[in-house]
């Protein structure tokens, strides 16, 4: 049996609450990524960041796999709603989903979303 990829969480900045829908929404984007790296990278290690930043929330998922192929990213895989589904999800949110990756060189994938929009009202 062979142990798993190294799993760590970073959080940076202080903690604030999130709008409710855009709360479950991050959640549903970070573990779709998060199993992704599992399922699919290959790799050794895997980082979650968490910043919550004065002007936006950002979250990203890094991991030094094998990378996804550039056609996946642009237009998804047949019969695979990962990514779309990610990218969805985030418009729907008002924020951005960015995906890095090459042969080799691991994955990023970050999103962001504008403080106004992320954290609730007096938080």
């Amino acid at each position: 049996m062979t142990n798993g990829p190294e799993f760590s969480v970073r959080v940076e900045g202080t903690p604030r609450d999130l709008a409710a829908v855009v709360r479950d929404d991050v959640h549903r984007i970070a573990c779709e990524a998060v199993r992704n790296s599992f399922r699919h990278a290959q790799a050794s290690r895997i980082e979650v960041q968490i910043h919550y930043e004065r002007r936006r929330l950002c979250v990203r998922v890094i991991d030094n796999g094998k990378g996804i192929d550039q056609a996946v990213i642009e237009g998804g895989h047949p019969g695979h709603f990962g990514l779309p589904g990610m990218q969805e999800r985030a418009e729907l949110v008002g924020g951005k989903l960015a995906v890095r990756s090459g042969r080799d060189a691991g994955t990023a994938v970050e999103l962001t979303i504008p403080a106004s929009l992320a954290y609730t009202k007096g938080a």
